[in-house]
């Protein structure tokens, strides 16, 4: 935040040129997500607000950046519980005709946040079908399974909530196998939906998983320091 800050303050300073119009709006954007992280909602809407209005300033063809922004924003919208305003946004970028074609992971990702936005809403009549769309756009072009990783954790959110227990238990799973090779904020948030979705032991097992690599992340930027 505070170099963030530091680094529009310095660009602020510079001729607005389109070259530091566009820098300031990645500063903007940065500034954004660490507010997010920060679970600061508010003010991540504000700066990734800030910066769409600054790439659309930019000379020729940023529909990608923008729409990129404009995802975030969605993001940042749907974590705040602004539901709403996140399925407009959302919205919006899916009646892209071309986003499909040229941007199929990208697509993927957007439409099961909008499925999640809806899951959210308590409006399940295009669920689960919206999640499987996802699914099987994902793994037509990612190889690796990453982004499969948030679609499994919404189905097996899902089903839990239905009182589907067999296909709850098989997505947080594989939701589980898939975040244990990427990346541990997934991993989080994999062992408290299946600490929910078990019972007894196994439950308990995931509860204690959850807080010991909570702590174990929370410790790590001081031991870095030393």
């Amino acid at each position: 935040e505070v170099n963030s800050i530091k680094a529009i303050n310095l660009l602020d300073q510079l001729p607005q040129t389109n070259k530091t119009i566009q820098r300031k709006a990645f500063v903007y954007n940065n500034l954004a997500i660490v507010f997010e992280q920060l679970e600061q909602y508010n003010e991540a809407i504000k700066y990734h607000n800030k910066a769409i209005e600054l790439k659309r300033q930019l000379k020729g063809d940023n529909k990608i950046t923008i729409d990129n922004s404009i995802n975030n924003l969605a993001k940042s919208y749907k974590n705040s519980g602004q539901y709403d305003l996140a399925i407009k946004y959302y919205k919006a970028l899916l009646e892209d005709k071309n986003l499909k074609a040229n941007r199929p992971k990208v697509y993927a990702l957007i439409l099961d946040n909008y499925a999640h936005t809806l899951y959210l809403l308590g409006q399940h009549e295009q669920l689960p079908k919206l999640y499987y769309t996802a699914l099987k756009i994902t793994h037509s072009v990612d190889s690796l399974g990453y982004n499969a990783v948030a679609i499994y954790q919404d189905l097996a959110e899902y089903y839990n909530d239905k009182q589907q227990k067999d296909s709850a238990k098989y997505y947080g799973y594989k939701a589980k196998t898939l975040a244990e090779r990427y990346h541990k904020d997934d991993l989080l948030k994999t062992l408290r939906i299946l600490s929910k979705i078990e019972n007894g032991d196994k439950a308990v097992a995931h509860l204690n998983n959850y807080i010991a690599l909570n702590d174990s992340i929370q410790k790590k930027p001081t031991q870095h320091k030393k």
